[in-house]
């Protein structure tokens, strides 16, 4: 197999990781969805909340809809973790032996590790449901309250819940998403530790939804994972790893990276990527997209004025 064939190969089971992150994300909002519609069914059943009792009743029996609901979704989600880090644990021991001859060992402590990895900054998977938990419980908590203070219908208790709902399942979607990808860079990282026979070329998208800090690691080779940044750098971040040889220099048919890339766009996507004040600068000598980030952080307007002072 030539190297064109293994990135390509790579590329295309990282755009099936994609898919399946998505997949997950959807089941994830068609139960926050029917969970919305029982909500408002138990919710709007009270007419006028008139009492600390009524409310308390009502807010107990949502409790319970919702305890109901994500426990079912979250036991179906621990086991399709499970099942996903199995499957890509046996396919990078398969494909990295066919394609560069390292052999690998996939391991049932490697693979807890892996199971291991943040879903967000904050939260372990086993946290993530009684975070979700909470927010929806107080999306609920403060208009049943007003709603028995002023007397309103329950009905506007819904309308408020409708929007609340809105953006914890934006919220969740992303999150889900990341923690798909993440868990599969976790993997990655878990069977590749210590291979002294590869390097790592840092690989992002080509595409206007690739952030500044993504930018500037893409085509980078890191001798090994430790050293390296941890994937993914933030919520919906697409990139990863893809494992080269280490007695390769010159890397025949590599992937393009991010800088080859913007650097054939038209001058109407660099504004569009950049915005008006860092066009500007680009234009003005700061003509490298990996000088507008440094350590893993976007660059100020201010840092990247003195930076093109300097240049």
């Amino acid at each position: 197999m030539t190297y064109k064939e293994w990135f390509d190969a790579y590329a295309r089971h990282m755009v099936d990781v994609e898919l399946y992150a998505e997949a997950r994300a959807v089941l994830l909002e068609g139960t926050l969805n029917r969970l919305y519609r029982e909500l408002k069914s138990i919710i709007e059943s009270y007419g006028v909340i008139k009492s600390k009792s009524q409310e308390n009743e009502c807010i107990r029996e949502c409790n319970e809809c919702i305890r109901k609901y994500l426990n079912r979704w979250e036991d179906s989600e621990k086991k399709e973790r499970d099942d996903f880090a199995g499957k890509e644990a046996d396919w990078l021991s398969g494909v990295i032996l066919a394609a560069l001859g390292v052999a690998l060992v996939s391991d049932i402590a490697r693979k807890k590790r892996a199971m291991s990895t943040p879903f967000t900054e904050t939260d372990t998977f086993e946290t993530f449901t009684e975070t979700l938990k909470a927010d929806i419980q107080k999306s609920i908590k403060v208009p049943l309250l007003s709603s028995r203070i002023f007397g309103a219908s329950t009905k506007s208790v819904t309308e408020s819940l409708s929007s609340s709902f809105e953006r914890i399942e934006r919220n969740a979607s992303a999150e889900i998403k990341t923690s798909v990808t993440g868990l599969q860079r976790s993997v990655t990282y878990q069977l590749l530790e210590d291979r002294r026979k590869l390097k790592f070329l840092y690989v992002s998208m080509l595409d206007e939804r690739t952030c500044t800090v993504c930018a500037g690691y893409s085509g980078n080779v890191y001798e090994d994972l430790a050293s390296a940044p941890a994937v993914p750098v933030h919520i919906l971040c697409r990139c990863y790893y893809m494992p080269i040889l280490s007695s390769s220099d010159e890397i025949e048919g590599r992937p393009e990276d991010y800088e080859e890339w913007f650097k054939r766009q038209p001058d109407s996507v660099k504004y569009r990527i950049l915005g008006p004040s860092r066009y500007s600068i680009y234009k003005s000598g700061l003509t490298s997209i990996k000088k507008f980030s440094s350590e893993g952080r976007k660059l100020t307007l201010e840092e990247l004025f003195q930076k093109q002072k300097s240049v």
